[in-house]
């Protein structure tokens, strides 16, 4: 009898040695990877054709009756099968147990070196001069990544004010993510194994300039891989900033990444509003010579909502709806964004009150209600992340390498342009304020005219 391993890919490795490095060793887990589960083979068997599966996996999709699995096909290369003719590919079970073996030894002496840098890396600094400088070397280490260079990419960014819990919310998508790939439905309680992006309680910010996430999250769906990757931006709207140099930065983000969270608190307020649209102005003129739109796909998130007690994806769509209503024809590229599909708002409850003074977030320390919100959001966030891959705004979806060149080029030219934004911004801040005395004069001046024409609207009734 013919034997199947000879129809095996002449591009399968042999067993890697202990020196084997971290991209080779992550490269050979995608060539044992079931392409039905999504996993590392359990049980391979090779069909006719040479394509392997697991032979549970093979046997549940020809059982199946979906469209195409009868007669037998191969789902790899549709390829007619005889079911009597899967042999066991003891080659690549061999391979699977040595790289597990070759794995706990790694476990036992030292933390494996993928793992060590899983961590959050400083992409972009700002300086004692209020200057912003691009790490080349984070970028090309992220993007360049040997499972994100040649695929599609996600990126997805969490901006805002400053200490309204962004760097949380990011450690709950490294989670989140994390529990996709293995399929852990208690992902949410059992933490994360790998470094978190800074997070403490107090007054004082943390996050400074941006952070990205060393390793792609790989998530797949319909055949296609995309590698996620989360990026922490510093906070907004503080004394202490040069508006300027933070306008830059955040329009920097937007244009890094696909899907942008929006992160207010309480409600979407004016300011919030007014610091979205010098962004969107900034990342709107650099982008246009890079063929790059300012937002891909724009998620508010509102936290600590109070008012009326209802949360979730609907009552953020109704809260949307009427900021929408409420600025008029003010900003109006925040109102074609929102106005358009690629927006959407989120309301969250209050945390509870351990919380906002732990250093870590327990799910043990949340109000129930919170945790149901935020197991639902982050759900929603990580399974729509396939759907947010980056592109041009001619449809073009970019690499990991393709995204690196444009960002190099983007920020170069972002360095150099001033955009004035700094005493704009702090006149704007000025003039809000100004605003409300305003209006408060003008109150006054109109129950003083109201008196006047009908005093006795304005006086109790004699009693004498």
């Amino acid at each position: 009898m013919e034997n199947k391993n000879d129809h095996l890919p002449s591009s399968v490795p042999k067993c890697p040695s202990p020196s084997t490095s971290t991209d080779t060793q992550d490269l050979l887990k995608s060539l044992l990877t079931c392409s039905i589960c999504l996993d590392l083979f359990r049980h391979p068997v090779s069909l006719e054709c040479g394509h392997n599966f697991c032979a549970k996996c093979i046997n549940s999709y020809w059982n199946s009756g979906v469209p195409g699995s009868q007669p037998p096909l191969c789902p790899e290369c549709r390829r007619r099968c005889d079911r009597r003719q899967l042999v066991p590919d003891t080659r690549l079970q061999n391979l699977l147990e040595n790289m597990n073996l070759l794995q706990q030894n790694a476990d036992s002496t030292q933390k494996p070196r993928d793992v060590c840098n899983r961590e959050a890396k400083q992409l972009v600094q700002v300086n004692s001069r209020k200057d912003l400088t691009l790490s080349l070397e984070v970028l090309d280490q992220c993007l360049n990544h040997p499972q994100a260079k040649n695929s599609p990419v996600c990126l997805i960014s969490v901006q805002g004010e400053q200490r309204t819990g962004k760097s949380f919310l990011l450690n709950y998508l490294i989670r989140g993510l994390q529990g996709m790939k293995s399929k852990d439905p208690q992902w949410m309680r059992r933490g994360s194994d790998l470094s978190e992006f800074q997070c403490e309680p107090g007054a004082k910010a943390i996050t400074k300039g941006l952070w990205l996430w060393s390793q792609p999250f790989i998530l797949q769906k319909d055949g296609r891989k995309v590698a996620v990757f989360l990026v922490d931006t510093e906070g907004t709207i503080s004394l202490e900033q040069d508006k300027e140099m933070n306008a830059k930065l955040v329009a920097f983000s937007m244009l890094l990444s696909s899907h942008q969270i929006l992160n207010v608190s309480r409600m979407v307020k004016e300011t919030d509003l007014e610091y979205l649209e010098m962004c969107l102005h900034i990342a709107e003129e650099i982008g246009e010579c890079f063929k790059m739109e300012p937002v891909q796909h724009l998620n508010l998130l509102v936290r600590d909502w109070f008012y009326p007690a209802t949360f979730g994806k609907e009552a953020g769509q109704k809260h949307m709806i009427d900021v929408i209503q409420k600025i008029s024809d003010r900003y109006p590229r925040i109102q074609k964004i929102l106005k358009s599909k690629q927006a959407c708002c989120y309301l969250l409850p209050f945390p509870g009150k351990k919380i906002p003074t732990s250093s870590n977030g327990n799910p043990e320390d949340m109000d129930p209600d919170f945790y149901h919100y935020l197991h639902d959001y982050i759900t929603d966030v990580c399974k729509s992340s396939t759907q947010h891959v980056k592109r041009h705004s001619d449809g073009h979806i970019l690499t990991g390498e393709e995204l690196a060149e444009n960002m190099k080029k983007l920020f170069s030219i972002l360095q150099k342009k001033e955009f004035g934004y700094s005493s704009l911004f702090e006149s704007v801040v000025t003039g809000l304020y100004n605003m409300r005395i305003i209006e408060a004069a003008r109150k006054e001046l109109e129950d003083f005219v109201k008196e006047q024409v009908n005093p006795q609207a304005f006086h109790c009734p004699s009693h004498g």
